[in-house]
C-alpha cells in the first residue's frame, strides 16, 4: 500500500513521532 510507505517515510523523517505498526 501506498500509505504504508509514505507513513514509513514520513515515521523516518520525523523519527518516532508517529511510528506506524505493522
Amino acid at each position: 500500500m501506498i500509505f504504508w510507505v509514505l507513513a514509513l517515510k514520513e515515521t523516518e523523517d520525523h523519527q518516532g513521532l508517529e511510528q506506524p505498526v505493522g
